[in-house]
């Protein structure tokens, strides 16, 4: 099932941290995308393609540490990549138009505007 979310902050820190645990608890049964606005938040299942993504910010959270996921497009590119902690992935950056990424587990990834 597909969800959209909009106002996933609450307008209070408190109430975004708490909301973000509920999606990652339910991740592997739907496919969120989460509007903001800062950019977009999008979940993964095994493969997807982003377009317009040349020079934006992009960060990747994988729930799962043994997790391994690849990319095409960004600056510091997965290969097989496994990330220790949730906020490993985040702080990149899409180096082409198109950004490919593929995942064994779902994860979610952040896209800005």
């Amino acid at each position: 099932s597909k969800i959209n979310i909009i106002g996933i902050d609450g307008n209070r820190p408190d109430h975004m941290i708490n909301n973000f645990n509920i999606i990652f608890e339910f991740i592997s049964e739907f496919d969120f995308t989460i509007f903001t606005d800062y950019g977009n938040f999008y979940t993964i299942d095994k493969k997807r393609s982003f377009s317009q993504c040349l020079n934006k910010n992009i960060s990747i959270f994988s729930p799962n540490p043994k997790n391994k996921m690849s990319s095409k497009g960004l600056k510091y590119e997965l290969k097989d990549s496994q990330f220790e902690k949730l906020y490993s992935g985040t702080l990149n950056i899409g180096m082409q138009n198109n950004v490919d990424i593929k995942t064994n587990d779902k994860i979610l990834i952040f896209i800005s505007k």
